[in-house]
């Protein structure tokens, strides 16, 4: 039986920078999920952001369960009661960052995340880098450090808007007039 290999496990412990960055985040990792790997929680703190490297899996959010297949992006509110777990066939390796912030509910309401959790892209290489570039940078405590990892998590939720931008112009959240001044 093939056993779940956690190749990369972070936690974030910068909180003296945390007020002076929009992004902050809590944890990181990167795992080669054996069939039986299965996370369900009730609700944590933050947005866990799961990209599929190889093979597949599934998530479920607000009891609907979705696909998530190679080179896909899953955007999971933990908050909310939520899981994930490979494909019994074809189980996944992943990257993974749990990232929090004051205006990502308000994204995630944007991009449709409760409806449409899972992205799509068609240069993956453009995620996996900046997942790798956080990595990097997850063992220094640093202020320079800290923006950097905001600067880069600021990249990601761009990339993810723009891969929705015809949807999210049509937004009924957009042109609310609190949340269109985002």
């Amino acid at each position: 039986m093939q056993r779940t290999q956690v190749v990369a496990n972070w936690y974030r412990e910068s909180d003296e920078f945390s007020t002076l960055v929009n992004y902050r985040i809590l944890r990181a990792g990167h795992i080669r999920a054996a069939d039986n790997f299965h996370v369900r929680r009730q609700s944590v703190a933050g947005h866990e952001l799961i990209f599929c490297l190889n093979g597949s899996g599934f998530i479920r959010l607000e009891n609907n369960l979705h696909e998530v297949k190679k080179g896909n992006l899953a955007w999971l509110p933990v908050r909310w009661p939520h899981e994930h777990f490979p494909n019994k066939q074809e189980p996944w390796e992943i990257l993974w960052l749990r990232i929090d912030g004051a205006k990502l509910n308000n994204i995630m309401h944007i991009l449709d995340v409760a409806q449409q959790p899972v992205f799509e892209f068609t240069s993956p290489e453009t995620i996996t880098d900046i997942y790798h570039r956080l990595f990097d940078l997850m063992q220094s405590h640093t202020l320079v450090a800290d923006a950097h990892c905001d600067v880069l998590c600021s990249q990601l939720i761009y990339t993810l808007l723009e891969n929705r931008s015809f949807d999210a112009t049509k937004s009924p959240v957009i042109s609310h007039r609190g949340l269109g001044r985002l």
